[in-house]
């Protein structure tokens, strides 16, 4: 989509993120609980990652948010080439 992933709104628990013009930095880190190329992405100097909404709802157009740090794949991320 040519588009960067950004902060809709005020940075905290359960704030969307979305599509946007606006270039967001993330903090890019291996996640220890899943290895296996999984990575939590940090909005830098909070606690906050991405998130799937629900505790990791993988239905097509869920919500992905902001959240605290929790256990679970929700918060585990994984790039692929396209």
């Amino acid at each position: 989509s040519g588009k960067y992933l950004s902060v809709d709104g005020h940075v905290q628990n359960g704030a969307r993120v979305i599509g946007s013009n606006h270039q967001q930095i993330w903090k890019i880190t291996p996640d220890g609980q899943h290895p296996n190329g999984h990575f939590l992405n940090f909005l830098p100097g909070t606690h906050l990652n991405l998130d799937l909404e629900d505790r990791g709802n993988s239905t097509p157009g869920a919500r992905v948010q902001l959240w605290e740090t929790s256990p679970g794949k929700n918060q585990a991320w994984f790039f692929q080439s396209l």
